[in-house]
């Protein structure tokens, strides 16, 4: 029930995939196809969406989740030609196939956000399913395009010099997120009034409103005309669905998902006929390997699964065109916080596929509780959902990520290790090194200490409000602080007047850092730092600056980003990182090669 991803074929792309099943064997009554968001709204609604998916298949409802070409893990790039086209093609073959995977009579199709608005547009094409269910959709896509412009301008103002060196380009940035002019023209396009919808014989649709933001009435109007048996729920936890997924006051949208799962498994007319056709699909239930890019020379990716007493979790290997000669070392990708194994912004799926054509073997895996890995939200119905600060760097995640390693280390994969982090997957990669010696290289970006516990963890996060209040007064601290870091900073400030600032004097993590730094590179671990001004880097370090860095350990590699965006939200912040990270390949491959 927890999930079982494999790779599925639609086409010429490879789709990454998660299926969900009870483990009866009975045959469903109905399944559903989950239609992911876009950006942000994709990462930060990632492990409610599993949750869903498992909550369902309790229910005896199969649940396929799956990454949209050129997002997630799955093929492609955000630049694709066609990519709106292959979106919708993919909706339509991957509800085709789990009707005859599954055996189920229908097929509900799932959708937030953009990935509902890809759905109506492929049942309005003549895809193959039945009930549409569907959460903060709109009825138009210039409707659409204007919510994510808008998210786009709240997220900018944080960091308004970043925004001003945005480069020249005709598509669309969203938040670090890329939409080419091709595929924003598609969605422009899109206008549930004007689509003729092929007829069909009971079919339904769930409209699901945005907490107070009632349900688009066009799209509504819409569906009614075009046959649809239309209902409509109000939600009061879509702001849940929604939130950070480390935010401390995050909760699973329980009652929704509880309103889906009795509607699908309400009273619904037979099924409309389904063509007869062999399934598009092709699915293996064992390890599958998939060739990631153009015919004959993309690299080879597989995914494997790791069940251990600490960590279960789906691994992504990402391994050289066969033939192809192979660097001396494995790179592991851990992501930050509760991100999925993806990256921010995708940046690690990007980078090893890039590092793969040069010979690079990676992998890339959650850590405990994040992304499709396992964790506490399997079982109960407990409605808090999210995954701490303070947990994704505890001793519990550094000993998992060490034993997921380890696990991996039988593989037949390369013994010599580089762990490419970011913010606490950095800190998990350094802490790994300084008890593994096959621990070569750690690069980490966006490094926040050397040093993790609660009390550090809190007075980090006051620190860190009043050095943008210090930069800018009120006015910056307004637009560069988040809803979510103005609630780590009371939670922060509330931990320190409770335990009446007792443990402050105590704490010399400057110590730490000097110490952690000296023992890697006693080890002889290449240790690269990719740092935006955001992080307090040289105060973890008790140095001035970077050229006391310098002068203390010749050996360290630090780079500097000009910005203070913690999370890379601009494009080209995060070509910068791509130019520092082959940098720190560079001298891995060098210094493994002498």
């Amino acid at each position: 029930m927890t999930g079982s991803a494999r790779w599925r074929r639609v086409g010429a792309a490879a789709i990454y995939s998660v299926l969900h099943e009870d483990e009866s064997g009975a045959v469903p009554t109905v399944a559903v196809l989950m239609v992911p968001p876009f950006g942000w709204a994709e990462v930060e609604t990632h492990r409610a969406r599993r949750d869903w998916a498992i909550r369902l298949a309790r229910h005896g409802i199969p649940c396929l989740r799956f990454d949209l070409p050129g997002t997630g893990d799955s093929a492609g790039h955000p630049r694709d030609p066609g990519l709106f086209r292959t979106w919708i093609a993919t909706v339509t073959e991957l509800a085709a196939s789990l009707r005859t995977e599954t055996g189920a009579a229908r097929i509900a199709v799932l959708g937030t956000g953009l990935g509902g608005l890809i759905a109506v547009q492929a049942l309005g094409e003549g895809a193959e399913f039945d009930d549409l269910v569907l959460w903060a959709v709109e009825g138009t896509g210039r409707a659409a395009l204007r919510e994510m412009r808008l998210y786009a301008r709240i997220v900018a103002s944080r960091h308004p010099l970043d925004d001003e060196r945005e480069q020249d380009d005709p598509g669309l940035a969203v938040a670090g997120f890329y939409v080419s002019e091709e595929t924003r023209n598609a969605i422009l396009d899109y206008d549930v009034a004007a689509m003729s919808f092929p007829p069909g014989v009971g079919r339904r649709a769930l409209l699901i409103s945005q907490d107070t933001v009632p349900v688009d009435e066009a799209l509504r109007a819409g569906l009614r005309g075009a046959g649809l048996s239309v209902d409509v729920a109000v939600s009061r936890d879509y702001a849940d669905f929604r939130a950070h997924p480390q935010s401390l006051t995050l909760r699973r949208p329980l009652t929704t998902i509880r309103r889906v799962a009795e509607w699908l498994a309400g009273p619904a007319q037979t099924s409309r006929a389904v063509s007869e056709r062999p399934p598009p699909v092709r699915v293996d239930r064992g390890t599958v390997t998939e060739r990631i890019g153009e015919a004959g020379g993309g690299v080879v990716e597989s995914i494997v699964d790791i069940v251990t007493p600490t960590i279960a979790t789906p691994v992504v290997i990402c391994e050289p065109p066969p033939g192809q000669a192979r660097q001396p070392f494995l790179a592991v990708f851990l992501s930050a916080g509760a991100i999925r194994k993806t990256g921010p912004h995708r940046l690690w799926v990007e980078a090893a596929r890039r590092w793969a054509a040069r010979g690079v073997v990676s992998v890339r895996f959650d850590i405990p509780g994040v992304g499709d890995a396992g964790g506490r939200a399997d079982s109960g119905d407990d409605e808090r959902g999210q995954v701490s600060d303070v947990g994704v760097n505890s001793p519990a995640t550094i000993s998992a990520v060490a034993e997921a390693v380890q696990v991996l280390r039988h593989r037949g994969l390369p013994e010599n290790l580089m762990f490419v982090g970011f913010c606490s997957g950095g800190y998990l990669g350094v802490m790994v090194a300084l008890s593994d010696p096959r621990v070569r290289a750690v690069t980490a970006v966006n490094l926040e200490g050397f040093a993790y516990s609660e009390d550090l963890y809190q007075l980090r996060m006051i620190e860190r409000i009043g050095a943008v209040a210090r930069q800018g007064g009120i006015r910056r601290l307004r637009q560069g602080v988040s809803r979510h870091q103005v609630l780590q900073f009371r939670a922060a400030l509330s931990y320190w007047i409770r335990s009446g600032f007792r443990h402050r004097r105590s704490l010399d993590r400057r110590d730490v850092g000097r110490l952690v730094v000296d023992r890697m590179l006693e080890q002889h671990v290449a240790v690269t730092l990719i740092n935006s001004r955001s992080a307090c880097l040289y105060d973890e370090l008790g140095v001035s600056g970077r050229a006391e860095a310098a002068e203390r350990w010749p050996e360290l590699a630090i780079h500097e980003l000009p910005s203070e965006d913690h999370m890379a939200c601009v494009l080209w912040l995060q070509e910068m990182i791509h130019e520092r990270l082959d940098g720190a390949l560079d001298r891995v491959s060098a210094e493994l090669s002498r």
